[in-house]
């Protein structure tokens, strides 16, 4: 089983879970927004320094990859695709 996780952390302290969602629809949101998140910086690293734009670019393919097989979705489920 996969969760969402509400996460505080303190500026010099460790992390400290609040919360925890296993919706599947809100994990796929998640997921989507996480790849948002890492496409668009690897867009703006790779206007400033093109290797960096590289490595980050395999890393967010890499990301998808492993949010897709993760979230493969029950027989009973339609096929939802992670943005």
């Amino acid at each position: 089983m996969f969760s969402v996780a509400i996460i505080y952390t303190p500026k010099s302290g460790r992390p400290l879970k609040l919360a925890g969602v296993s919706d599947r629809s809100l994990l796929r949101q998640v997921a989507g927004t996480a790849l948002s998140e890492i496409e668009s910086s690897m867009e703006m690293l790779g206007r400033a320094d093109p290797v960096l734009g590289a490595i980050q670019n395999t890393e967010a393919m890499k990301l998808r990859k492993i949010l897709m097989a993760l979230m493969l979705p029950n027989s009973d489920e339609p096929a939802v695709r992670v943005m």
